[in-house]
């Protein structure tokens, strides 16, 4: 975990936890039984790439696959409960580049109360193209769906999503 110099250390703290959850559930629980070997990426991958880690298992031979891990997320930074209902999709970084939805990770992986939700990062996309229909701009501070998100002073553009809207396209990984 490679923290920017615009994640408050909560986030950071968060993001770190959340990518070492999910490294255990890989290595101890696997994907449809199999069990997964680990590695984080370097801090160039991390950066440019937008991936967290790398995991393979040596009943698929010479397939590897990377994957960026997303906290549980508050709505408002000053919320006091992270919550499962709306997750943020980050479609331009804060200098205007893209967003971690168009990296290079073959994974979303969001973070959720009872585990997480892994995505298909190509799948993410088409959905989240699906969606841009319902995507709009307004200059009230309310966190709704589909609305478009631009911080003061950064180049940054999100979109709050339902979750349900995801559900379809992915899995879900728990420790249960």
């Amino acid at each position: 975990m490679y923290r920017n110099k615009y994640d408050n250390s909560d986030c950071a703290e968060r993001g770190k936890s959340a990518e070492e959850r999910f490294k255990l559930l890989l290595e101890t629980k696997g994907i449809n039984g199999y069990r997964m070997t680990v590695t984080y990426s370097t801090k160039i991958e991390n950066i440019n790439n937008h991936i967290d880690m790398w995991f393979e298992s040596s009943k698929i031979p010479n397939k590897r696959f990377s994957a960026d891990v997303k906290a549980r997320k508050r709505l408002n930074r000053s919320d006091a409960n992270l919550q499962d209902d709306l997750i943020w999709i980050e479609l331009k970084n804060v200098q205007g580049k893209n967003g971690w939805l168009y990296g290079d990770a073959d994974y979303i992986v969001f973070e959720i109360e009872s585990g997480f939700l892994i995505c298909p990062k190509d799948k993410l996309i088409a959905q989240i193209e699906k969606l841009k229909p319902k995507f709009f701009e307004s200059n009230d501070n309310s966190k709704v769906p589909y609305k478009l998100y631009s911080r003061k002073n950064r180049k940054d553009l999100l979109v709050l999503i339902p979750i349900e809207e995801i559900l379809p396209i992915s899995f879900k990984l728990t420790s249960r």
